[in-house]
């Protein structure tokens, strides 16, 4: 199963203090040779790793190559990097 770029419906319970909870639409941003390896993936907005089994649904893929680049712009401003 291809990760990056997909877009899930994921169940981030339980939650603590401020971050969000219940069900909610997630897009995978970190590099596909990662996920394969990887339990648990990083995902964008509020950066937060997840493991897999909380991914429920893949509901979309991102494709717009320019909406992928503000994405990872944004991220780059994010982190500093």
């Amino acid at each position: 199963m291809k990760y990056q770029w997909h877009i899930f419906l994921a169940s981030l319970n339980p939650a603590k203090g401020s971050e969000q909870a219940g069900r909610r639409p997630v897009l995978v941003v970190s590099r596909e040779s990662i996920n394969q390896m990887m339990d648990s993936i990083a995902l964008c907005y509020q950066i937060r790793t997840l493991d897999k089994s909380r991914l429920e649904e893949d509901v979309a893929e991102l494709v717009d190559e320019e909406l992928r680049q503000e994405i990872i712009e944004a991220l780059r401003f994010q982190l500093d990097i």
